[in-house]
């Protein structure tokens, strides 16, 4: 139910399943998805039934898609891909929230780092009754990017130090949920 807390975006979970093509130009870079056979921009991208594509290139970039923001996931491709409606040529990547129903209150937090000074870190919190659910998510991410390398491409051949890659982002999503009863909900996020 929980998603993988081991990758960092949603990319990095994408790709770790064997149906979907990921794409991606590096840490802090676009990366995309696509199934066999077809474009990042044939991929339809819906979150919590709402469709997420961008409108100017026509895909997701997963990489600014934290996997902590979500709770379950799907790929649907072939024609099971329909099953929200057109436009998933290639395939459907369904990414969702869930209401945590009948917890009084909750919460979680998590940090990593990892190589060229990266830090993450995350933080949930929520509670409610069975009836109405609340909840608050927020994450951080940067990294320096400042590695040293070989400059083959240019003789002399130096080493040098990466610079302009560096990035920082943060964002946060948060969720209402009233339970209608009999397997329905309506929600706010």
């Amino acid at each position: 139910r929980n998603a993988d807390r081991g990758a960092a975006t949603v990319a990095e979970r994408l790709s770790r399943r064997g149906r979907l093509c990921g794409c991606s130009y590096g840490q802090g870079s676009v990366a995309t998805g696509s199934f066999r056979g077809t474009a990042p921009n044939h991929t339809l991208v819906d979150c919590n039934g709402l469709n997420i594509d961008g409108p100017m290139m026509g895909y997701v970039d997963f990489s600014r898609v934290p996997v902590w923001l979500v709770d379950e996931g799907g790929l649907y491709h072939g024609g099971s891909s329909l099953r929200n409606g057109s436009g998933a040529l290639g395939g459907n990547v369904a990414i969702s929230s869930v209401p945590e129903w009948g917890q009084r209150f909750y919460g979680s937090a998590g940090a990593g780092l990892a190589s060229y000074d990266t830090y993450n870190g995350f933080l949930t919190v929520g509670g409610g009754n069975s009836t109405v659910q609340a909840r608050v998510r927020y994450y951080v991410e940067s990294a320096q990017n400042d590695f040293k390398s070989v400059n083959q491409a240019i003789p002399p051949f130096e080493e040098q130090r990466q610079q302009g890659a560096d990035y920082f982002k943060h964002g946060g999503g948060a969720d209402l949920s009233w339970n209608a009863g009999r397997k329905n909900y309506l929600s706010l996020h």
